[in-house]
């Protein structure tokens, strides 16, 4: 049996969620962690695991249902108010696109 395959037979529902947390967090087999994702019933487990899947169109079913996002920067702007001055940062996940806006520095003239 391989590292891989022993750390996924100790993966065990009945067993305690911190003891189940640390032991997705070992596995690196894609094909392990997706038979995690579709029976773990508590969603930071599953988005531990989700988050290392690097298949697009599975990353992008675990983004709608868990929002598992990859966020990259997309663009920024800065917008004045008055004397003052908000910069604003637009990110964008790699897999399904959603995006949203961050509020970042903002200064005064």
């Amino acid at each position: 049996m391989s590292d891989q395959a022993d750390l996924y037979a100790l993966y065990d529902l009945e067993d305690d969620k911190d003891l189940r947390k640390a032991v997705v967090k070992r596995i690196t087999d894609e094909a392990a962690l997706t038979e995690i994702i579709e029976r773990e019933p508590n969603k930071g487990i599953r988005l531990n695991a989700e988050n290392r899947v690097t298949d697009p169109e599975k990353r992008k079913l675990y983004c709608e249902r868990d929002g598992a996002h990859l966020w990259k920067r997309a663009d920024s702007w800065w917008e004045a108010y008055g004397d003052w001055h908000y910069e604003h940062i637009r990110y964008r996940c790699v897999y399904c696109g959603h995006e949203y806006v961050e509020e970042g520095e903002s200064r005064k003239d």
